[in-house]
């Protein structure tokens, strides 16, 4: 794709990001007709866009019918009639027929993203004739964030608001997987949230680079030793090469855990291992998982978004990313060939990291949102996310992803954290231990007893929380 092509759908994303927010707080009543919307410049900082994006947004709202323009007063909520009759009856009949319009929220918005994101609504439609699917951008998916109004969400299984923002959410699988979603064992998350991908570890090669310091583009290793040997010669090459950067992550460090990460939360939370037998039975696992990194100081860090463009600028070998990753280096414009790689955890096993459907308990429709969530697991959809690089559900559409290895048994359980606890102590004590060995230098051994520490003093405090909580409302039963 052209520099240009990419700049314009990067604009069509944005304008479309305010355009869709807007037009559903007036669908849904948030904003009433007659309400002034904020200026330009505190849209812009709302939705992170340029104001020459929100101005796009504006005329588009204007030509519906659902915003007007007050001179020297600002831009008003409208009635739903505009001089463009047919545009704007066209939005209010939708509600007026009581057309069921079912929204989904995605942090997912790159251009390839979007155009999946786009195909999916078309499929819908045609599918279900009934009701429409209107996808929503959603900018600040990660951080903490109220979330914005939905009917269905998309989350990956590390985002922290999906555990914090559970108690609004149906438990899909509880009410409804007896009989019409019947989800495979081994990609069960939990009943709230479906799997309809998975994400996963890949090395993005620059090929003509390898070849160049006289490396083959692995299509899988067998092992996560042979990973190693092969990472540790390439890293030496081109660290012996002034004029290449040493390879770099956008992958945290925890992720090469594998399953002994879960074995390490269960023996932390039971508390049964005093803490030098903890620290004894994982330091090896951690030294695999840490030492090459360690040695080349290599991991993720606030600098991680650099490591892509250092990667697309030919600066370095390869790069360990993800399919987002990936998705984004097709959007550039380079000169090289670029292979993909699963890459394994220490228990030589492709990890996957779920890509999840969940249901607001405010949804009007559940049913139309289960058929969408069970449309994605269909064949078309499944091929066209393994097209992103993502792991589908099913074996039979992996001909389609864009790297290859050979056997299902090479692929991990999911990583799923159970509860807000288990992710905060795995993601906020352990990872981060785990960054202190790398790039600090820390013993393993005394990374290994701070992170057992922590950790048992932050589930101790959790656990007095919870006996208070069900203590307090004991005593108001009797009061």
């Amino acid at each position: 794709m052209s520099k240009g092509a990419a700049d314009l759908r990067g604009s069509e994303v944005s304008s479309s990001l305010v355009y869709t927010a807007i037009s559903e707080q007036v669908a849904c009543g948030e904003l009433e007709a007659g309400k002034r919307l904020p200026p330009e410049g505190e849209l812009s900082a709302q939705y992170g866009v340029s104001v020459h994006h929100v101005r796009k947004a504006l005329r588009k709202l204007k030509a519906n019918g659902l915003v007007y323009s007050q001179p020297r007063f600002g831009v008003y909520v409208g009635s739903g009639s505009s001089d463009n009759d047919h545009a704007g009856n066209a939005y209010i009949d939708l509600w007026q027929m009581k057309r069921p319009l079912l929204t989904l929220r995605t942090a997912s918005h790159l251009p390839e993203q979007m155009a999946f994101w786009n195909f999916l609504e078309n499929h819908i439609s045609q599918k279900f004739p009934q009701y429409q699917l209107q996808i929503l951008p959603e900018v600040k998916y990660q951080q903490g964030d109220p979330l914005s109004p939905a009917f269905l969400y998309e989350y990956g299984v590390c985002f922290p608001n999906y555990y914090t923002n559970q108690e609004r959410f149906y438990n899909i699988g509880r009410y409804y997987s007896n009989g019409y979603l019947q989800a495979p064992e081994s990609w069960q998350v939990d009943g709230i949230g479906i799997p309809v991908a998975f994400s996963t570890t890949l090395m993005l090669m620059n090929v003509d680079l390898l070849h160049h310091l006289g490396f083959s583009a692995p299509a899988e290793f067998a092992t996560y030793s042979e990973q190693l040997a092969w990472m540790e010669e390439v890293t030496l090459s081109a660290a012996a090469n002034p004029a290449l950067k040493k390879p770099s992550t956008c992958q945290a460090v925890i992720l090469r855990l594998g399953q002994f990460l879960p074995a390490m939360y269960q023996a932390i939370l039971k508390g049964e291992q005093s803490p030098s037998v903890f620290v004894r039975e994982y330091t090896p696992v951690v030294q695999e998982a840490t030492a090459f990194w360690q040695r080349h100081r290599i991991s993720d860090s606030p600098h991680c978004l650099q490591h892509l463009p250092d990667f697309q600028a030919g600066h370095t070998p390869f790069l360990m990313g993800f399919p987002s990753n990936y998705i984004q280096f097709l959007q550039s414009k380079t000169e090289f060939r670029c292979a993909l790689c699963p890459m394994l955890t220490v228990d030589n096993r492709i990890p996957r990291l779920a890509s999840l459907m969940v249901l607001d308990r405010e949804c009007r429709y559940p049913a139309e949102a289960l058929r969408i969530i069970k449309e994605m697991h269909s064949e078309i959809v499944q091929e066209r996310l393994a097209i992103m690089g993502l792991l589908p559900l099913s074996m039979d559409a992996y001909s389609s992803l864009p790297y290859s290895f050979s056997g299902s048994e090479k692929l991990a359980n999911p990583l799923q954290f159970q509860s807000q606890e288990e992710h905060y102590v795995c993601l906020n004590i352990l990872n981060i231990e785990l960054w202190n060995i790398i790039l600090a230098g820390k013993a393993v051994s005394e990374a290994l007893a701070d992170g057992y520490a922590l950790a048992r003093a932050y589930l101790e405090e959790k656990l007095d929380t919870t006996r208070l909580e069900a203590q307090r409302k004991m005593s108001e039963l009797y009061n």
